[in-house]
């Protein structure tokens, strides 16, 4: 069994691949990681509860109540309280070769890792950050090492914990943000020419596979951010003044207040592009994720109260919000299309919350798209979890890459892409 983590600094996204090297469940909860480990803590508790059986049965599903305050999501089966799977565990001192082939039996759970989360400015360094989060989940999930992605698509075996002279001697950097790759690689196994996009909810990733091989200008998020491969915009955090300054409504240019009032996944809701359920994290005023409560914190945007106008003032608003988006997205797409010389019939894959968003960006230019979620249907043992795993695109595909290493070193059987 292999579990993907991909820790990031609003959620945590775990997928488990089985013993037949498929997708069987997938998990996205909502982990507010700058305001300290103790909500990673509780996170990490509660996915090893549901994912591996923990014997705490008073702490088996993910709760709404603490520092996470937005429901998990869950795809798939759980497990029985009480299976016979153990986490990988070595004995003290043991190599730092990490886990061997050897030891990928059915009684072992193996973990890959991938993170963003170590950007938040809970931590002093970035650094700080990757030995911080390999050790929360070193002390929660209780194993001695993990196979962990790197800037340059290596899953490299970790012991764990890390001290802190070893994270001065060893570049624990390189480890930094790296989930972007894990996709990108996977759908290298294809062979194909492609363009992959990913819209979270606070970022877009943009990748060019050509005959199989990644095209990456830059590896980390300062080189990537200057080429265009990373984009600081979301589907759900991203604050509705960074796509607009002013907008005509109701026969007068009306200024976006500069305060965290809406967010983009407010417009969202409103324009219907986002669903309540998935809008995981909390509200900037802490109200309801849903339509109602969406067009408030609109209307509070531009400096008045919902009941003072009409709603499709602020209807409006959020289209217009909505298109910005929608073009910021197709701008960003256009760039690396031209830097990469890709012809018209290449087409996007598409992934994350935002995914719409994407596609429609993709149509609109007349680019051929597919969801990730068609490449993964025969990695996945429900069309339902194929969706899911679309949404966790990092954490699903880092898992099957590790599933597949195990499988041709003799371990896990493992479906083709």
């Amino acid at each position: 069994m292999v579990l993907g983590w991909d820790i990031g600094g609003a959620h945590v996204k775990v997928a488990r691949v089985g013993m037949d090297g498929r997708i069987d469940a997938v998990r996205l909860v909502p982990c507010q990681l700058w305001r300290g480990l103790a909500p990673l803590r509780e996170c990490l508790h509660d996915l090893k509860c549901a994912l591996l059986g923990a014997l705490d049965d008073e702490r088996t599903s993910g709760r709404a109540a603490g520092p996470n305050t937005k429901p998990d999501r869950w795809y798939g089966e759980e497990p029985a309280k009480k299976p016979d799977i153990e986490p990988d565990r070595r004995p003290s001192g043991g190599s730092s070769a990490g886990p061997s082939a050897a030891t990928q039996a059915e009684s072992v759970v193996q973990h890959a890792v991938t993170m963003s989360g170590e950007l938040v400015d809970l931590f002093g360094s970035r650094t700080d950050g990757v030995v911080a989060i390999l050790n929360c989940l070193c002390e929660v999930m209780e194993i001695d090492s993990a196979w962990v992605f790197s800037q340059d698509g290596e899953l490299q075996p970790v012991t764990l914990p890390v001290a802190d002279a070893a994270a001065t001697a060893e570049p624990y950097k390189k480890y930094a943000s790296a989930n972007w790759r894990a996709a990108l690689e996977w759908l290298g196994q294809t062979g194909e020419t492609l363009q992959f996009a990913d819209l979270g909810s606070t970022t877009l990733d943009v990748g060019v596979v050509e005959k199989g091989a990644l095209r990456a200008l830059a590896s980390d998020d300062l080189g990537r951010l200057a080429q265009g491969e990373l984009v600081y915009v979301g589907a759900i955090r991203t604050p509705m003044v960074y796509f607009l300054r002013e907008l005509e409504i109701g026969g007068l240019v009306r200024p976006l207040i500069p305060e965290y009032f809406a967010d983009i996944g407010d417009a969202l809701l409103v324009t219907g592009d986002l669903l309540p359920e998935q809008v995981t994290q909390p509200a900037l005023d802490g109200r309801a994720r849903d339509r109602e409560e969406a067009l408030v914190r609109l209307a509070r945007g531009i400096g008045c109260d919902r009941a003072d106008h009409p709603d499709v003032w602020f209807e409006s608003l959020a289209i217009a919000l909505r298109d910005a988006l929608l073009a910021q997205v197709a701008r960003s797409l256009a760039r690396q299309r031209l830097r990469c010389g890709l012809q018209a019939h290449v087409p996007v894959v598409v992934a994350g919350v935002g995914c719409g968003i994407v596609r429609a960006a993709a149509e609109a230019r007349g680019w051929p798209v597919r969801a990730l979620a068609d490449d993964l249907e025969q990695a996945c043992t429900t069309p339902a979890l194929g969706v899911a795993a679309t949404e966790c695109a990092p954490a699903a595909t880092l898992a099957l890459l590790l599933a597949r290493r195990f499988a041709s070193a003799g371990g896990i059987a493992t479906e083709s892409t």
